[in-house]
């Protein structure tokens, strides 16, 4: 399945960003951006947010975001839960989906980052219940997409490794041609992801963020559209999980690049990007879909 996004954005008026000005705005976010997204999480229903702060509400909350608004497939999914998650964790999901259906899609990503806090804590049963059951969910609707695969890699990086369920891979990766595939599917799935209907501007995206990466990029290709599926886009996060620390900071450096090209974030931009952020072990800013940085 390819990645499709619901809009298409103007190149923005005052030319393109350059890698290494975005780049450096990113790692360190202005006051105006994250006041922006205190904004935004001040208008979700304060339920939501509180919910994150302990155990079963932030398991909740993760179970929620991930049921779908169409009929047939939540009520499958809550079949799911009913079957596999305890009482409490059912009625608790059940009170943060009538939340959450007061909420914008693009809520889904900032609840997930305020959730994993409160992941860490659980046992190791705990979060073998949740992780299967997040796989069961996720799986309901026969289709993985970007958010998805960003809680998996939150899950599985963030969480996993403090139970011995997870481990740091090794190092396969120490120059950048020997990833030249996986890293073209990377910065092409970021860069068809928000410009889907444009290919001068998802090309531009793709440009900036190989620009980014320096010598060695020769082999870094732009993919179409229809080549970056989820699963495609999940073996190469898997991959750069694997490559050494520096080329890690290189990969992150351009996916940023190319995402911040024309100054905004789209929610599927967000959402690839924080995937990326997580399976390399490496801080991603507080994105909110639609604002400019």
């Amino acid at each position: 399945r390819g990645i499709v996004a619901p809009t298409v954005r103007p190149a923005p008026a005052g030319g393109v960003a350059t890698p290494s000005g975005t780049v450096d705005r990113v790692a360190s976010p202005t006051r105006d951006h994250l006041d922006h997204a205190r904004d935004f999480l001040s208008k979700l229903d304060p339920a939501l947010v509180t919910a994150t702060r302990e155990i079963p509400g932030a398991v909740a909350v993760v179970y929620a975001v991930l049921i779908g608004r169409d009929p047939e497939v939540r009520a499958r999914q809550l079949r799911i839960l009913d079957a596999s998650a305890a009482p409490v964790l059912r009625q608790e999901t059940r009170k943060m989906l009538a939340a959450l259906g007061r909420a914008p899609e693009a809520a889904r990503l900032p609840l997930m980052d305020l959730a994993v806090p409160s992941l860490r804590r659980l046992s190791a049963g705990q979060f073998q219940e949740l992780y299967a059951n997040v796989g069961a969910l996720s799986e309901a609707d026969n289709r993985i997409d970007l958010f998805e695969l960003a809680l998996k890699r939150a899950l599985l990086d963030r969480v996993a490794p403090l139970f011995g369920v997870h481990r740091a891979p090794e190092i396969r990766f120490t120059r950048l041609p020997a990833m030249a595939t996986g890293v073209s599917a990377l910065l092409s799935g970021l860069a068809h992801a928000g410009h889907p209907d444009s290919a001068d501007h998802a090309r531009r995206a793709f440009e900036a963020g190989r620009a980014a990466l320096g010598s060695g990029a020769e082999g870094v290709k732009l993919l179409p559209s229809g080549a970056c599926t989820v699963a495609v886009l999940a073996r190469a996060l898997d991959e750069a999980s694997k490559a050494a620390p520096a080329l890690k900071a290189k990969i992150l450096a351009a996916g940023t690049a190319s995402v911040t090209w024309d100054r905004r974030v789209t929610m599927e931009e967000a959402e690839l990007l924080r995937a990326l952020g997580y399976a390399l072990g490496c801080p991603t800013p507080p994105f909110i879909p639609g604002v400019e940085i």
